[in-house]
């Protein structure tokens, strides 16, 4: 399987142990779902301060944040294939992956946010949806299991707070070898971002960087 890929060096110097660990997760979604969907996205969190008699905007930032956002966005999506199975369509299981990583801009703010990779079986999903409107999809369901972690109301107001960049979706099939190569350099090429070292904030504390295990 290929292991060779670009960086944008432009966001040098990078964490070469990110970068593995990126790198990993990509195989293992692949060797699971030969065809597979990556999606990328941003998180973060609302301005919180105290206004005098009341806090402005009261969230849940305790330890467990992300792994939180991870088993609520997992549990909407079986719930919704089961739900299509139920109705006799045709349902593929699809096991999500994920890899994340927290930074903080000194420069702007002190508040964290998060830039995170999903990886699912393309056969069950093919992307994002429409994720500016009503529709019940992959989009609708990062923002609802973002707000839910956070112990947000699903309301218009906060979804600005789940952001997908341009061009957010990579397709992935390793049975097109030629293809998947092609695939996966490009999707490295975006993914070093992620382990660029600037903005990250190391801590015993508390993980600046997390993704699925197998």
């Amino acid at each position: 399987m290929n292991n060779i890929y670009t960086l944008n060096m432009g966001h040098a110097p990078f964490n070469t142990h990110y970068l593995h660990r990126l790198s990993n997760v990509i195989h293992n979604a692949v060797r699971e779902h030969p065809r597979t969907t990556a999606i990328r996205v941003d998180l973060h969190v609302p301005d919180y301060k105290d206004t005098g008699d009341s806090i402005s905007c009261i969230i849940d930032m305790n330890k467990g944040l992300m792994s939180r956002f991870i088993e609520a966005l997992d549990s909407r999506i079986q719930t919704f294939l089961k739900s299509k199975s139920k109705n006799g369509m045709r349902v593929y299981p699809c096991h999500l992956r994920y890899a994340w990583v927290k930074e903080i801009d000194k420069d702007k703010s002190d508040k964290p946010h998060w830039h995170v990779v999903l990886f699912l079986n393309k056969d069950a999903f093919l992307g994002l949806g429409d994720y500016t409107g009503n529709d019940y999809n992959v989009a609708s369901m990062i923002q609802a299991a973002w707000l839910s972690a956070l112990k947000l109301p699903l309301a218009t107001e906060y979804l600005t707070l789940i952001h997908f960049p341009d061009k957010p979706c990579y397709h992935l099939n390793i049975n097109n070898p030629p293809a998947y190569s092609e695939s996966y350099n490009s999707l490295m090429y975006r993914l070093s971002y992620l382990a660029k070292e600037r903005t990250k904030v190391y801590s015993n504390e508390e993980r600046s960087f997390g993704c699925s295990q197998s």
